[in-house]
């Protein structure tokens, strides 16, 4: 993998990771703009290092899907709160979830994939929100 090819997908990783960021950002939420990129741009980064790897030590990449999904996972439990008898932050565990697999994504070279995921991943953060707030009558928040 040439160096313009990864520094391409790191910069990819961290647009898509801030897009969808920004909006979290915008609605005031736990995680951000930084978190989200972050997040995006460090799962690309162990796609990327994964992929060199495999072929010189003959390891198997899928490995880092797995430590991943294991690490978010345990950041994700984090910002999951129970408040009186209300429950806060699942959309942004599951976003986070979904901006990793975006970066993983991106590090392999699903570039569609990964487009398409955060299109989708902007719908239901944005779009379903105001259906939600329309159809449910759901005050606005997560």
């Amino acid at each position: 993998m040439s160096e313009i090819e990864i520094t391409l997908k790191i910069i990819l990783a961290l647009v898509f990771g801030g897009v969808l960021g920004l909006e979290r950002e915008i609605r005031k939420k736990q995680a951000g703009l930084r978190t989200y990129s972050l997040v995006c741009v460090a799962a690309c980064l162990l796609a990327i290092i994964s992929l060199s790897l495999a072929g010189q030590y003959e390891s198997d990449p899928i490995r880092v899907l797995e430590a991943v999904v294991t690490g978010i996972g345990f950041v994700g439990a984090g910002v999951i709160i129970f408040r009186q008898d209300k429950v806060e932050g699942v959309t942004t565990a599951a976003g986070l979830l979904t901006v990793s697999g975006i970066g993983l994504a991106v590090g392999f070279g699903f570039y569609y994939l990964a487009s398409l995921v955060v299109i989708t991943t902007f719908i239901i953060f944005y779009i379903f929100k105001k259906l939600e707030k329309k159809i449910l009558h759901r005050p606005e928040e997560d």
